[in-house]
């Protein structure tokens, strides 16, 4: 079976750079498969608004880009995007048909700590806890990330 190539990566892609507004959901991590010769890097946006209007066009998106050997073991793909950070890229959309959620191919970033008031809106509302009263068991959080409540209660006396 042939190995993917980077160049197998971008044909998945439209050809044309969009601008976007992505806000950033959790930290970048990178993986390769028995079936690539790269790396491909990775991360969630939990939102993307129109560069023109500022408005939030989608919901949570994957964003993703290949990386060199070099550039992984040089481990700075791990700082491209931080948590909670509103960023302007240029990036071109999958040329299927979504599986679970948009899927894009980010070329560039083009600045960090871009002001977009209904992202941040969305950010806030996303950080707010959400909290889980019951009767046995008490106040349990939602951990968003791991999709869990969590708490600590009295277990057999």
């Amino acid at each position: 079976m042939k190995k993917r190539t980077v160049k197998d990566f971008i044909a998945l892609y439209a050809p044309e750079d969009e601008e976007k507004l992505v806000l950033i959901q959790d930290g970048v991590s990178a993986d390769k498969t028995f079936l690539d010769t790269y790396w491909a890097a990775h991360t969630h946006a939990l939102a993307m608004a129109d560069v023109q209007t500022g408005q939030a066009i989608s919901g949570r998106c994957y964003l993703s880009w290949p990386l060199t050997d070099k550039e992984r073991d040089a481990g700075d793909y791990s700082k491209r995007f931080t948590k909670g950070q509103i960023y302007r890229i240029k990036a071109r959309g999958w040329k299927g048909d979504a599986l679970y959620e948009p899927q894009w191919y980010v070329t560039e970033v083009l600045e960090e700590g871009v002001p977009c008031p209904a992202l941040e809106e969305i950010w806030a509302e996303y950080t707010k806890p959400i909290l889980l009263e019951d009767e046995v068991l008490g106040t349990l959080t939602l951990d968003r990330e791991m999709s869990i409540f969590e708490g600590t209660c009295k277990w057999m006396g």
